[in-house]
């Protein structure tokens, strides 16, 4: 169904995509949800700590998207990425950039990127959700790196 004003080839543009985050590191967590609050508005971000917290809240909401730590501690992302609960929705693994990639990690999940220094690794996180989401073709003008 269409809204007023608007066409069956003209996009939704109040569409929030669900994304649920994985990290062991709970400030880390609110820095992401903040930034891509900033950088992709159509993502309604959510993150949660533990596996279980992950398995709980995939089983109360839709999830568009699941990313997933891959560090040197905490996380165990290719276990994460073998459960059953992630097999439905698209997995990006956001990952220390001196941790290498195991195999399944390769094989299974849908993106990667890297975590890094200053903003760019969370600019390039909320595009490549916008991506596999396909939240990209909705939202507004999405500001640069280092705007304000």
């Amino acid at each position: 169904m269409t809204e007023p004003n608007q066409t069956a080839d003209t996009p939704r543009t109040n569409r929030e995509y669900a994304v649920v985050h994985l990290d062991d590191d709970r400030q880390f967590l609110t820095l992401t949800e903040q930034l891509l609050g900033r950088y992709a508005p159509a993502l309604r971000y959510r993150g949660v700590t533990t596996v279980d917290e992950l398995e709980q809240r995939l089983a109360d909401v839709d999830a568009d998207c699941v990313v997933v730590d891959h560090g040197r501690r905490g996380v165990d992302a290719a276990a994460v990425l073998a459960s059953p609960a992630v097999t439905t929705v698209p997995v990006v693994v956001f990952g220390d950039p001196d941790v290498p990639r195991d195999e399944t990690v390769r094989e299974v999940a849908d993106a990667s990127v890297r975590k890094g220094r200053g903003l760019e690794p969370f600019e390039r996180l909320a595009a490549t959700l916008r991506r596999v989401t396909g939240a990209g073709s909705t939202d507004a003008e999405e500001p640069t790196v280092g705007a304000e």
